[in-house]
């Protein structure tokens, strides 16, 4: 009988999902460190070694035309996205201008107002003094 699992976790007197909450933390605990990882290197195979710089020759002229492609394919991007702000700034330059046009309509309006408004105030100030004075005497 195993008394301990495969990653070293004892199995007596435990509860199976005990077992398997510890064993999950020492996987996760090496995936974090790179002790999964082994890199094996075979130093008696010596064509595998001869084939590499061809196929890094080929898949770097690959690479080189891509990025060729992705740089025009970002230039271009970039001169729409210019442009794309440009019109932007052009669209918030006229509400601004929209929402000046209205503060100083109504800052007209409020202004013809005014001698309006104090005028009915004289009318009724005039019109409760006579009152006053009627009712009083």
């Amino acid at each position: 009988m195993e008394t301990e699992n495969k990653f070293g976790v004892p199995y007596s007197r435990r509860d199976n999902e005990e077992v398997k909450k510890i064993s999950k933390a020492i996987t996760r605990k090496g995936t974090r460190n790179g002790k999964n990882k082994r890199i094996l290197v075979d130093s008696t195979n010596i064509k595998t070694e001869s084939s590499q710089p061809k196929r890094k020759g080929q898949f770097a002229s690959t690479r080189n035309s891509k990025q060729c492609k992705i740089t025009e394919n970002n230039t271009e991007n970039i001169d729409f996205d210019i442009e794309e702000r440009k019109i932007a700034l052009k669209e918030r330059e006229l509400q601004i201008c929209v929402q000046e046009a209205a503060a100083r309509k109504a800052l007209a309006e409020a202004e013809a107002m005014e001698p309006i408004n104090l005028e009915k105030k004289e009318v009724i100030r005039i019109t409760l003094n006579n009152n006053i004075k009627y009712n009083l005497y």
